[in-house]
């Protein structure tokens, strides 16, 4: 396979049979989507990079500091410098996406699917995914193991449950550690309550990221509110978030962030 792929999101083709999938091209490997089963449709979601990761972490001078703890001064984060970011010091550590794979999806085996891929520079995972009803409520349940060595990945694993009763409460948490090919190691756990009524969404979760910047501690939890128009085809939603972040001994200690999101998904199908 070539080392390099054109910027798309999605370019295959498969095949599928009673013995399962067949799945050639640019997508998805096997294990991607292990660690977002609490993901709801907009604004209720822990995956809060998507909404923050490009805020940079400020003194209470107005400064910043790098990965290894220097100094940045305040014109030079104003100007789009090296300061940290939240999406440096937070990762979900899902599995690997949008690559050039062959991948193979088991038959449903009882509520299971099993799932393997192999792709290009290297990329390689394999991964289970459980959905089941018990006890009168629904179980999702998803794990993954990879390998990403040309993008410094050694090994990374991880998986996320979620639990929806019949009346529409759900529980939920997931876990996900990385190794490079330094040996440096981090990890990430989040744990969530929602609600489901009607149209309706609301959730709150927390989140705790180690090391994904080495010896940076990320911790944030949120709030948010999704209600869907069926006949309009549109979801509106607002989320909250607080996060702080704990630095090494010896960096300047950095003011927490507070993000308010509101918004609207339109679909045109």
């Amino acid at each position: 396979m070539c080392t390099n792929t054109a910027n798309l999101r999605q370019a295959n083709v498969f095949f599928t049979g009673n013995w399962g999938k067949l799945t050639i091209g640019q997508t998805d490997g096997a294990g991607n989507g292990a660690t977002e089963n609490d993901w709801v449709p907009s604004g209720a979601y822990h995956g809060r990079t998507s909404f923050t990761g490009g805020l940079r972490w400020r003194t209470s001078g107005g400064g910043g500091i790098t990965a290894g703890g220097g100094a940045v001064a305040a014109s030079a984060v104003d100007n789009g410098g090296t300061a940290l970011t939240e999406g440096n010091t937070f990762n979900e550590y899902d599995a690997f996406s949008r690559h050039d794979v062959i991948r193979y999806d088991s038959p449903k085996l009882g509520p299971a699917v099993l799932s393997a891929s192999v792709g290009n520079d290297s990329i390689w995972e394999v991964a289970g995914n459980v959905n089941a009803d018990i006890g009168g409520g629904n179980l999702l349940f998803s794990a993954f193991y990879g390998e990403d060595s040309q993008k410094g990945t050694d090994n990374r694993w991880g998986g996320s449950a979620r639990y929806q009763f019949s009346q529409g409460t759900k529980i939920s948490g997931t876990y996900a550690q990385n190794e490079t090919v330094t040996g440096a190691d981090a990890d990430v756990f989040t744990v969530g309550v929602g609600h489901t009524w009607g149209n309706n969404i609301i959730s709150v979760h927390y989140s705790q990221a180690n090391d994904v910047t080495q010896g940076f501690d990320d911790e944030a939890w949120n709030i948010g509110f999704d209600h869907n128009i069926p006949k309009a085809k549109t979801n509106v939603y607002a989320s909250f978030f607080h996060t702080e972040l704990n630095t090494p001994t010896g960096v300047a200690s950095v003011e927490d962030h507070n993000t308010f999101v509101v918004g609207a998904r339109v679909k045109f199908n």
